[in-house]
């Protein structure tokens, strides 16, 4: 074993080397992906056709908000090319980042007048499902494959700017696209949803710096005619019933069979169970997987847009529909009524964009509403000050602005298309497990989403509305969406959740699933549930079903927190899981580490979940998970170990948490993740690879990685530990490279990452735990990849190889 690990070390790029490592992965699969499926009749135009002369715009999204951008860039570009009077005319296409393969795809890129991606960020700063192959691509191109110009605009969210996630995935296309000859023309943009004008913002500013140097040339600020609308429309002969609805394309329909309210009578904020039968549809879904619910608008809402277009347009007409870019996808069915189009598909209840009133001014037929309209949109309009603006549009909807402008600036109808966005889905977390769950049923715990504007006027959510304004038998449109957080394959592995609110939904699904494989005869670990609502008395979900869950071994202790239940005892302050875990931290010690009769020793092996919203709480319970631990005479979740190394590197590399894991999401209508592991996750191996450029410097990377094995070593010759690896020969996979390029000197740093069967058969808890805590600390922002990557060999069970040029 010794005189591998120093042949690798002296020689780490040779032919024996070569053979003893290599990189095999067994990711969670993926489903493909069902939002915005490329159109398969486009492909073949868009490579025959000349795209010398054409501006692409290449999407990736998850759940529509970054093709909803897209479309917002191609009609400012349109808007932008109409008033520079460019000639000729360049053409502006949107594809999807899975239109086509990546091959084809760079192929027509290369020959474009320029390119503008727009990605969101999904997961644990993943790119979304039709944007990932095209990377992956990416990564295997050489350095001059790529030769066109280009420009980024991510979509993300900072309350997830820890561990270097926000936007993470445009910045990391915008790199790689560089890296292989592609010609930069803007720094990238990076559009946050927690903005008061959500991406939106940003993507002004972004659009200010482009558009110059996109054509070469400036465009006046006038405004003549509007573009040509993205979506063309034609009454088809004959009508239909109010109860006509074709299938949105790309979902599914699925029956609302049971509303039950989960909250005390009256209380003022009604949550309930929802149960949709999934009978006839070919849906299947796996415990931890989301519900993509499409909603739909308020009636009311529909009939104000109608009665401004009547008579000519009415609610029962039959619409065909038709995209005028014929390289681009179309949300809407090709034959719909124009009340569904309305109901389904047009965000007529959203907050109004600058961009809306930009393109609503030009239908403004008097000077009046010219003025009116030109204030809420030109930034640098001294008459109007931001505050202004978001107490307008946070007061007003579509329909509002619509009808608040029918008289002189109402456009055409089949503009609406062009001007108001579609509704996207919201992903909430499906609370049932298909093993648990009755035949063909999948349950939601959602609760209703209300609060005040500006005005005092109480609002509601567009999607909890329509949900809980539901009948029982109304066909709801969902898509199934493949979740993060997952039961361990081993339902021995012990495991700690931690649910706020309706974060408690995943878990009852983990709940289910494990009391089915309990009625099955299987053996389960231990499992620990916190869970924090307001009241005990009101909103205190599931309450009756814990007892059971225990009663059958299914579930071994349940910890609530009643947030406002305790003001008096706290003088005022809310009383957090946090705060219960401080005060009871042995709780704590018994939910991270059990004892191992059968090895005779404690280990710390367990899953830890969290789900509900971010601001911070998860940074608070990790906090005062350590706090538990110091104050029972540990250190760290590495066993009974108080190995000094621990603290220090935690505290180096501050951006990963120093101990252990947690599985997190944010259980909100977009749903965001954030990922950490302290044991074995399933995850994508372009995932792990995302990662890799946390540090901007290699040098401090070297460092980190020569001090921490130092220290590693030191403990274990102390502890004077016997390993003994092996290896099995598994699929080659070429080592992933990371170039950074400084202005005096060129680093190379390559990491060769290598997964097998176990390599070391005797690590203890407390060696495992602390290679564990190095690699997450080092290359994971939070994540554990110990089953997907096991980097190994011998003394650290990881080799790195830094060769400096």
């Amino acid at each position: 074993v010794f005189s591998l690990f120093f042949v690798l070390l002296e020689k780490p790029l040779s032919h024996l080397s070569h053979q003893l490592l290599h990189t095999s992965y067994y990711p969670r699969p993926r489903k493909p992906p069902i939002a915005l499926k490329a159109p398969t009749q486009a492909v073949a135009t868009v490579m025959d056709s000349d795209s010398s002369n054409s501006v692409c715009i290449v999407f990736g999204t998850q759940s529509g908000t970054a093709a909803q951008a897209a479309k917002e860039i191609k009609v400012e570009l349109l808007h932008f090319i109409g008033r520079s009077k460019a000639q000729p005319e360049p053409e502006v296409r949107i594809v999807a980042g899975n239109a086509m393969s990546p091959e084809r795809l760079l192929s027509m890129l290369n020959g474009a007048l320029a390119t503008i991606f727009v990605t969101s960020t999904f997961g644990e700063g993943e790119f979304p499902e039709t944007m990932l192959k095209l990377y992956e691509y990416l990564e295997s191109c050489g350095d001059q494959d790529f030769s066109g110009r280009f420009a980024v605009f991510g979509l993300g969210s900072s309350m997830y700017a820890a561990g270097d996630q926000f936007n993470q995935a445009a910045r990391m296309l915008d790199k790689r696209l560089g890296e292989i000859g592609g010609s930069r023309i803007i720094e990238v943009g990076l559009g946050d949803d927690q903005a008061a004008e959500l991406y939106r913002g940003e993507l002004d500013k972004f659009m200010e710096k482009l558009e110059p140097k996109l054509f070469g040339q400036s465009a006046g600020a006038s405004f003549i005619d509007p573009p040509e609308p993205l979506y063309r429309i034609s009454l088809a002969a004959g009508s239909h019933g109010r109860h006509f609805r074709p299938v949105p394309p790309n979902y599914h329909f699925v029956t609302l069979q049971l509303a039950k309210s989960m909250v005390s009578e009256g209380y003022h904020r009604p949550a309930s169970m929802f149960s949709f039968s999934l009978a006839n549809t070919g849906l299947k879904y796996d415990v931890g997987d989301h519900l993509a619910v499409l909603p739909r608008n308020p009636e009311i809402a529909v009939n104000k847009i109608l009665a401004l277009y009547a008579p000519a347009i009415e609610k029962t007409q039959l619409l065909s529909v038709e995209a005028v870019d014929h390289f681009s996808t179309s949300p809407f069915p090709s034959t719909l009524t124009a009340g569904e189009m309305l109901e389904q598909y047009l965000d007529l209840c959203a907050r109004p964009s600058r961009g809306f009133f930009k393109q609503l001014y030009l239908f403004a037929t008097t000077a009046e509403s010219r003025a009116k309209l030109r204030v809420l949109f030109d930034r640098e309009n001294p008459n109007v000050s931001q505050d202004a603006f978001e107490l307008y549009t946070g007061t007003h909807t579509y329909v509002d602005v619509l009808c608040d402008f029918a008289k002189d600036s109402l456009p055409p109808f089949e503009y609406l298309l062009s001007m108001i966005p579609t509704i996207c889905p919201r992903l909430y977390s499906i609370a049932s497990s298909p093993l648990g769950a009755a035949e063909d049923q999948l349950d939601l715990l959602v609760v209703s989403n209300k609060w005040k504007d500006a005005a005092k006027q109480e609002r509601v959510g567009l999607a909890t509305q329509y949900l809980f304004g539901a009948e029982v038998g109304e066909r709801v449109a969902v898509q199934i969406k493949t979740g993060i957080l997952q039961p361990p394959a081993n339902p021995e592995t012990p495991v700690l959740m931690f649910g706020l609110g309706t974060g408690v939904a995943p878990f009852r699904g983990f709940l289910q699933h494990r009391q089915a494989l309990k009625r099955n005869g299987a053996k389960l670990g231990p499992a620990t549930l916190y869970v924090g609502f307001r009241h005990e008395m009101n909103d205190y979900y599931l309450q009756h079903n814990y007892q059971t869950w225990i009663e059958e071994g299914v579930l071994t202790a349940v910890r609530p927190v009643f947030s406002h239940d305790s003001l008096k005892e706290w003088g005022g302050k809310l009383y957090f899981i946090s705060d219960l875990i401080a005060e009871h931290p042995e709780d704590m010690f018994n939910a991270l580490i059990h004892h191992d009769e059968a090895e005779g020793k404690h280990k710390s092996d367990v899953h830890v979940y969290y789900c509900g919203p971010a601001m911070g709480i998860p940074e608070t319970i990790q906090t005062a998970m350590e706090g538990a631990l110091a104050s029972t005479g540990m250190v760290s979740v590495c066993g009974s170990c108080s190995c000094s190394c621990l603290p220090r590197i935690g505290r180096d590399l501050s951006s990963s948490p120093p101990s252990y894991s947690v599985f997190r999401h944010k259980n909100r209508p977009t749903c965001s993740w954030n990922v950490w592991s302290m044991s074995k996750i399933a995850s994508t191996p372009s995932a792990f690879r995302h990662r890799l450029p946390r540090f901007c410097d290699a040098r401090s990377m070297c460092f980190y990685i020569q001090e921490a094995l130092a220290q590693f070593h030191q403990y274990l010759f102390k502890r004077s530990l016997l390993f003994r690896a092996w290896f099995r020969h598994k699929q080659y996979r070429k080592k992933s490279q990371l170039v950074y390029r400084e202005e005096t000197q060129q680093c190379r740093i390559t990491f060769l990452f290598y997964s097998s069967s176990p390599f070391v058969e005797s690590l203890g808890v407390s060696v495992g735990s602390i290679w564990r805590l190095f690699v997450a600390d080092l290359f994971g922002g939070g994540r554990d990849f110990e089953g997907c990557f096991r980097i190994i060999i011998n003394i650290a069970s990881l080799v790195v190889v830094n060769l400096w040029h």
